[in-house]
């Protein structure tokens, strides 16, 4: 959710407080420049190669939340009848009397209100339209002669008005309404959460034909939701601080401005493991195959397989939703948003579009938040706004011809003090000056490594006699995504409300291990070498249960910490990330559940299902 002020160029700010009454009034300048440029082409002079070039922009993508997107793709918005952003020819349904249309795939019984009683769609077969099936519908309401005829036609069609967008040239664009994406931010952080919590806590609207002790799933109410709070409170300080910011107590804060990244964290992490047990076991199993596939689907990197698996877990989110909440009633026609639907579709738009999260919104409101810090006086603040929003696209203009204005150019990627040891990876201090004693046990698991792959090496002379090792730690390792890891060894680590960031992901030959690291350090493999090995002495958590982790798609990881038992010798570089550890009790065991930060490539945890199937039971020794 972090991303780079220098790579972000606002191109028009649209002033308030009310809504503009005609939105392309604001964009037609900017979108006519871009236009022409496309077509005429624009003459750059690159400095840093010192050549000049032409360049014709590809208009890729254009998106927004699902309101704002009505504005500009000419469709009616998620209320109409054709409700769906990307128009796949998805008839919605509503109650008799009512006006707004619900995305019901399925047809209640004897439900014959006009115009929604067409037969069940097949959520594993929605639509596509492409520009050519959009030009039809758009020239059929066009051509409507009176209001009334327009009304009706609109109805039919879904299209309210030409979208501005078609008057870029066809071959500098994907065309409508194939260039708008899907919202992969206010969807999953914030509409998706809006039903679900408020589901859970028997909150949400009820029909006066429905009766609310008949909602099984409605179980955070009264101690149990503030026991819920509660719970996400204390696991603030086992969520590392490379997650940014925590969820806050929902119990006390969800009303109080709770954020779309709390809201993710709290949905897609913490609430697999605090409603275990609570939800009853069919919802949460259920809730588990939107954790998996939303996981997927947020990652930068999606491979042919995970996709197909976040696909196929999508759509049996879609079909079991309306089995287990909307039970295909009237009175809970409601239930069924736009936000469900729309899941059936992130596949696709994975194919077509590559990985949603690499065009969400989250850089929009990024820019958005800090530009208003940037304000520094009060009166005419929509000015101001403008003005700052216009000096950051001329300085990041600069910046962008002339890099070496840029105070991060030729910068070290890496501070002064640390230790490059390749691949991305340096050892970060704090470190120590002079060697010291470990423990036996870690001495002794030091000594089987250098046994092992190092036996000529003049890291023995350091051996004490009761097997402890002398040695200089380091406490923290930064990886090449970005993320330090500390060790137990890090000073901020063994304070009591310190966010742990010792805990991490390895991958090992292939194999995925989790662990806490105790330090890292380094030994010379033998008299020849020149170059010190990087190690790091970790303690490496249990395999998971497997039947949790299979009945939760493989989101529930569950495993005991081994202490000493699980000491191991492994390369610094085998670290690929930080992981939170969540601290809970499963059957009157003290046991901890891992979650990686969303958006992040995610590991195949199917390995650990797949070595049981293979009829090896043993566990993974390392």
């Amino acid at each position: 959710t972090r991303y780079k002020k220098k790579y972000v160029l606002p191109g028009v700010v649209i002033p308030g407080p009310n809504k503009p009454k005609n939105l392309d009034s604001f964009l037609f300048p900017s979108f006519h420049h871009l236009s022409a440029i496309q077509q005429e082409g624009l003459t750059i002079w690159d400095a840093s190669r010192n050549i000049t070039f032409t360049s014709n922009p590809f208009l890729a993508l254009g998106t927004a939340d699902g309101p704002a997107l009505a504005y500009l793709n000419g469709f009616v918005g998620h209320h109409g009848k054709f409700g769906c952003r990307l128009h796949c020819g998805m008839k919605g349904r509503h109650k008799a009397g009512c006006p707004h249309y619900f995305a019901a795939h399925k047809k209640p019984p004897d439900f014959n209100v006009e115009g929604c009683d067409h037969p069940d769609v097949d959520v594993r077969n929605l639509g596509t339209c492409s520009p050519e099936v959009y030009w039809k519908d758009l020239v059929y309401v066009l051509l409507s002669t009176t209001n009334a005829q327009y009304r009706q036609r609109r109805l039919e069609t879904g299209i309210s008005k030409p979208s501005i967008f078609l008057g870029f040239p066809s071959n500098r664009i994907f065309g409508v309404p194939t260039c708008f994406g899907s919202d992969i931010m206010h969807l999953l952080s914030l509409n998706i959460p809006d039903l679900l919590i408020p589901l859970w806590r028997g909150t949400f609207e009820c029909d006066k034909d429905d009766d609310k002790s008949t909602w099984t799933w409605a179980v955070l109410v009264g101690d149990a939701w503030k026991e819920f709070g509660r719970l996400v409170e204390e696991s603030t300080s086992h969520l590392p601080g490379c997650f940014d910011r925590p969820p806050r107590n929902p119990e006390k804060k969800i009303n109080s401005g709770y954020k779309a990244w709390e809201f993710t964290l709290l949905l897609y992490g913490l609430c697999v493991v605090f409603l275990h047990g609570v939800l009853p076991n069919q919802y949460w199993v259920h809730f588990c195959k939107l954790v998996r596939a939303v996981r997927i689907i947020s990652q930068h990197h999606i491979t042919q397989t995970e996709l197909c698996v976040g696909a196929r877990l999508m759509i049996e989110f879609i079909e079991e939703f309306e089995d287990l909440y909307y039970q295909c009633r009237v009175d809970r026609i409601h239930f069924m948003r736009q936000s469900i639907h729309a899941l059936g579709h992130y596949a696709t738009e994975v194919q077509s579009k590559g990985p949603l999260i690499c065009a969400s919104q989250w850089t929009m409101e990024r820019t958005i938040g800090n530009l208003v810090v940037e304000m520094r006086q009060p009166s005419k603040p929509y000015e101001n706004l403008s003005q700052r929003a216009f000096r950051r696209a001329q300085h990041n203009a600069l910046m962008s011809i002339f890099p070496i204005l840029d105070p991060d150019y030729n910068k070290p990627p890496f501070p002064k003090w640390s230790k490059d040891i390749g691949g991305g990876y340096a050892l970060l201090k704090q470190q120590e000056r002079h060697r010291h004693s470990t423990s036996v046990a870690e001495g002794r698991v030091i000594q089987l490594y250098l046994q092992a792959y190092h036996p000529q090496s003049p890291e023995f002379g350091y051996f004490n006699d009761d097997g402890s090792f002398r040695i200089i730690r380091w406490a923290r390792l930064r990886l090449p995504n970005g993320q330090t890891s500390r060790s137990l060894f890090a000073t901020r680590e063994r304070r009591h409300n310190a966010r742990r960031a010792r805990n991490a992901k390895l991958i090992i030959e292939g194999a995925v291990y989790f662990a806490e690291v105790q330090f890292f350090f380094q030994i010379l493999p033998s008299a020849l070498h020149e170059e010190f090995e990087p190690l790091a002495l970790v303690s490496l958590y249990s395999d998971p249960d497997r039947d949790l982790l299979r009945t939760s798609s493989e989101t529930f990881y569950t495993c005991t910490y081994q202490g000493q038992a699980g000491l191991a010798v492994v390369k610094a570089t085998y670290i690929q990330s930080v992981v939170a550890m969540v601290p809970h009790v499963l059957n009157d065991v003290h046991r901890f559940y891992m979650f990686e930060k969303p958006g992040l490539d995610v590991a195949d945890l199917g390995g650990f299902l797949r070595t049981e199937d293979d009829g090896d039971g043993e566990d993974n020794d390392n």
